[in-house]
């Protein structure tokens, strides 16, 4: 089994100039070392080759069964999604995300806590609306069953 290339070779946005890099022709990640780019293709080439192609315009990625017209766009999604690079950094606190809709989201929740929302049961922040969903499904329940028991008890 081959080894991936360490998240350091691969390039972020403006380390160096574009002629230098190696592009994957299969997911479009670039590289530094053309070794590197070897050892990336040999994985990349290997599951998108497993691809299924279930009818005309629709091909289906083997991992997450995401269905998608062109068979570029399952080996974009493949190499951005599965190979497991996360290729952009946070400015603020260097994580690394696997593209800029990600460094956005987090950013704005983690650092400008912009999303910020607050329960009316508990007074808890929380700073997304799936988080905010979950949380006041939960929350509820348990407001509902402590009024439920204290009246029984009275």
């Amino acid at each position: 089994m081959q080894k991936l290339p360490s998240v350091d070779s691969i390039t972020l946005a403006g380390d160096t100039d574009d002629e230098f890099l190696h592009n994957c022709s299969f997911c479009e990640l670039k590289f530094i070392k053309i070794i590197d780019l070897q050892k990336h293709h040999n994985c990349c080439t290997e599951s998108v080759e497993s691809m299924a192609h279930v009818q005309e315009n629709d091909f289906i990625c083997n991992v997450c069964n995401l269905k998608f017209e062109t068979y570029r766009g399952m080996r974009q999604h493949y190499g951005k999604i599965h190979c497991g690079i996360k290729k952009i950094k946070c400015k603020y606190c260097n994580k690394r995300f696997k593209d800029n809709y990600a460094v956005k989201y987090h950013r704005k929740q983690v650092h400008e806590k912009s999303t910020q929302v607050q329960c009316y049961l508990c007074s808890k922040s929380l700073y997304n609306k799936f988080s905010f969903k979950k949380h006041i499904s939960k929350c509820s329940q348990k407001f509902f069953d402590s009024k439920v028991l204290d009246s029984i008890s009275k």
